[in-house]
Formats: structure tokens, sequence, C-alpha cells
């Protein structure tokens, strides 16, 4: 039975995950603000130029070029209209009533399992889908599914989560530089540039990816609570859920050997996101 769902329970969903995401910003801005004061100390302003202008040629790169390097390893193919015109119809229905300058293009990705991902930004953003997974998913699944991708792309959560990615990646540059400072034309190790650079590896290898974890999935439970807006009911998507998850087999799961590995999944497990889902239905 299909149940409606109550709209102030996901907005408040979408308020609350937010307020994390603002929160994750500030943590993740004040120890990039010491890390960048600590290193203009110690490397001086010019170096922390040549870091500030890598960053920007990685911003750079990953925002004109990923989409680009994304289609050569998936290769993406346009999804044909009057092939498909049911994929085009489900999209019309998530934008009906909604202000949408650029739609995404729509794409098959050449990969084997059943899958879907948002990628880029502004006009080289696009949404890929397999075909196994079209054959899997029944019309309203697919919509649910296509919703939850489009939900990544509105709320800009590619070019979120990519920015911070750049940002991590300088800092563990900067590791590297301070190491190799530390111990360049001295007979002696300069312990303050290497406690420096222990204190940048130990931002971008664990308090960032762990960080970085808990707002992708955060984020994963902003978009299924909008592809819930978006369509008015949560089953489809619970249902699509399971039939992917119960497609994948079981080598092709992340390893989960350690505590750290479970801290830096990017996605919430099944029963968690069924359970966020179920929570935005209307009480009786």
């Amino acid at each position: 039975m299909t149940m409606p769902i109550d709209k102030v329970k996901v907005y408040k969903t979408l308020l609350t995950s937010w307020y994390f995401t603002l929160f994750t910003f500030l943590v993740m801005g004040v120890c990039v603000s010491i890390l960048g004061f600590l290193l203009s100390r110690a490397l001086g302003p010019v170096a922390l130029l040549t870091i500030g202008r890598g960053l920007v040629l990685m911003g750079i790169f990953t925002f004109v070029l990923s989409p680009v390097i994304i289609g050569f390893l998936t290769r993406l193919k346009t999804i044909d209209r009057d092939e498909f015109p049911e994929i085009y119809q489900a999209m019309e229905e998530i934008y009906e009533g909604k202000w949408v300058l650029l739609k995404p293009r729509l794409y098959f990705a050449d990969l084997s399992s059943p899958n879907a991902f948002a990628f880029g930004w502004g006009f080289f953003r696009g949404i890929a889908i397999t075909r196994s997974l079209v054959k899997l998913l029944d019309y309203d699944e697919l919509k649910s599914v296509l919703g939850h991708e489009y939900a990544h792309l509105r709320c800009r959560d590619v070019a979120l989560m990519s920015t911070l990615s750049i940002i991590v990646g300088g800092a563990n540059e900067a590791s590297k530089l301070l190491l190799r400072k530390a111990g360049a034309g001295a007979t002696l190790v300069s312990w303050p540039l290497v406690m420096l650079a222990f204190l940048c590896r130990f931002f971008s290898k664990v308090i960032a990816p762990i960080g970085l974890a808990a707002l992708s999935q955060e984020r994963e439970y902003s978009a299924d609570a909008l592809s819930a807006l978006y369509t008015g009911v949560v089953n489809p998507l619970i249902s699509a859920l399971e039939k992917i998850s119960g497609s994948i087999s079981s080598s092709e799961l992340p390893s989960r050997e350690s505590i750290m590995s479970d801290l830096t999944i990017s996605h919430p497990k099944m029963g968690n996101r069924t359970t966020a889902l179920l929570a935005l239905l209307k009480s009786n």
C-alpha cells in the first residue's frame, strides 16, 4: 500500500541536512584556516601562494575536465528519446512545477551492474544510468532513482564534494612540501616542520575523510528526501534500493574490515536509508 509523505517532515529533514552541511563546512574551514596560518609562518607567503595556485589549477581540472574523463571511462552515450521515451517522461514529471534553467543531459553508462550517478556542473552536468538498471526497475522505481540523482545536481552536491576534496588534496600536498623542506640542506631535521607536516597529513588522511564521508551520507539522505518530495511517495525508492542492493554481488560491495573503513563509507547502509524514508510518511 502506497502512503503519502508528510511534506513538513521532508522539509525538516532537508533543513537538518543543511545544518549539518554548514557545520561540516565550519569545522573544515577552521581546520584549514589554522593550517593555512601555520603554513604561512613556516613556509612564507610565496610558498603558500604556490600551493594556492596549485589548488586553483586542480579546481579547474576537476570542474572542467572531470565530466570528460567520466564520460571516457564509463563510455557515456546519450539516451535516445525515441527509443526510451519513458525515461524522458519520468524526468519531465520530476521537473513539473519547478524552475529549471538547465536540464541535465541523460546518458547510458557502459557498466555491468545496475547503477545511476550524477556528475558535472552547470552546462556540463548530467545523469547517467545503466541499461541493466532500466531492465531491473519499473517506471515508478526508475523515476524515484532519477529524482534522487537530480536532487544531487539541484543541491550542488557534486560541486560541494569536489570542492572539499580539492582542499583536502591541498593539505596532503602541503605535508609533502613540509617534509621535503624539513630535511633539505640540513644536518638536523627541523622537527617543527615535521610536526606541522604530521598535522596536515592527519587532517587529510583521518579528519577530512571521516568528515567527507559523514557529509556524503547526509547528502544521500537529503537526496532521498527530495526524491520523495518530487514523486510524492517513498515506496518506489525503497523498492528500487532493495533491488539494486540485491543485484550487486558480495565481491562488488565495499570491504568493512576495520573501524576506519566503516567511518569512511560514502553511502548510508540500506536499512538506515529505508528507516529514514519511512519516517517521512504521514502519521495515522
